[in-house]
């Protein structure tokens, strides 16, 4: 997957790749072609159940979206237990108890605990041996973002989309968050979409450079 990092990702203590993938898959036979030709150790985003059974018994880093169903919660202890409930389904699905990298979507400021309630629920999965790293990924104006974040001192590593990234690069080196742009945005680490061998390659060539 091309050259080592050789500084970790952000607050993590993880020598992170520089490539993360997102297989898009409808067939669980086409996700696995994909996944025979990943190197061990890559990162993968569990996109949905297809890819997620594919993962099984593989030696890679899982990577899971929980999704906005925590937005919905009346309280704290609400959004605890919703979000409880998505790390059981993911890890069942996924048939792997430990590990994940998890990130919280943020769009929107919330101010009914339900930020709050979220992350105690992940931090104590991540005591747990759950989770291996927390992170935001921002799904919404940065402006909208923001404020939430800048509440919440807990993640520690960001996913974006490219059209902010210049925002949230800047906001997260001073708070030591490595953040992982989504799509082919050189010279940062990268989540890419892939649904083919031909989409894959340029990303596995031996002489990628990282970040």
């Amino acid at each position: 997957m091309g050259r080592a990092l050789t500084a970790v990702l952000g607050r993590t203590n993880w020598v992170a790749p520089p490539v993360w993938f997102a297989p898009v898959c409808d067939r669980l036979e086409d996700a696995a072609v994909l996944l025979d030709a990943l190197p061990k150790g890559s990162v993968v985003a569990l996109n949905g159940p297809v890819v997620a059974h594919a993962c099984r018994g593989r030696d890679i880093v899982r990577l899971v979206d929980l999704g906005f169903a925590y937005e919905t919660a009346a309280n704290a202890s609400h959004a605890a237990d919703l979000v409880s409930a998505d790390l059981l389904r993911v890890m069942a699905l996924a048939g792997t108890p430990t590990g994940l990298l998890v990130t919280l979507p943020v769009r929107t400021p919330l101010w009914g605990g339900q930020v709050e309630g979220a992350l105690r629920a992940l931090e104590g999965a991540r005591d747990d041996g759950i989770v291996r790293h927390l992170g935001v990924r921002v799904a919404g104006p940065w402006a909208m973002v923001e404020p939430t974040w800048r509440r919440h001192d807990g993640f520690e590593f960001a996913v974006c989309p490219p059209e902010t990234a210049e925002e949230v690069l800047s906001f997260a080196s001073g708070r030591r968050v490595g953040v992982v742009v989504s799509g082919t945005r050189p010279g940062a680490y990268r989540l890419v979409r892939i649904s083919s061998l031909a989409e894959m390659s340029p990303f596995l060539a031996p002489e990628q450079d990282g970040p």
